[in-house]
């Protein structure tokens, strides 16, 4: 494992503190915005799924009527 060598002042800090510092975990801003991140995506996704359907219904309405007419 190799090893960090830490600036004085991050001796006495907390390890959540210095573990965010360094970039190990995950800061709680991160986090918020990697859950929008998803969400929007996730809707995104859906939505294109809902407008797909969508289009798809109407066309083969519209082919069902002209093979009717």
């Amino acid at each position: 494992m190799k090893e960090i060598k830490l600036p004085n002042y991050m001796y006495m800090a907390s390890p959540l503190h210095v573990a965010q510092t360094l970039g190990q975990i995950p800061t709680e801003k991160e986090l918020e915005t990697k859950t929008k991140n998803n969400y929007i995506f996730v809707g995104a996704f859906i939505g294109v799924s809902v407008a797909l359907s969508a289009y798809l219904i109407w066309d083969g309405y519209t082919a069902n009527k002209k093979k009717t007419i």
